[in-house]
């Protein structure tokens, strides 16, 4: 809620929900084609934690 629409737009147009996905599934970012897979969460909190975690967690290409 603390986006405008046009940054709703912006963001929507990037992420992609597989069905396939679990709530084990963490958020899965492909950076060559900005592109953001996104799991579907029961509830905010799931969500946001799951998201908080892949962020927390990340490995780029040029990290160890």
């Amino acid at each position: 809620n603390d986006l405008t629409e046009d940054q709703k737009k912006a963001f929507l147009c990037k992420v992609v929900s597989l069905p396939t996905f679990t709530k084990q599934h963490y958020p899965e970012a492909i950076t060559c084609h900005t592109i953001l897979h996104l799991p579907v969460y029961r509830s905010k909190e799931l969500f946001k934690a799951k998201l908080t975690e892949a962020i927390s967690h990340n490995r780029g290409f040029w990290k160890d």
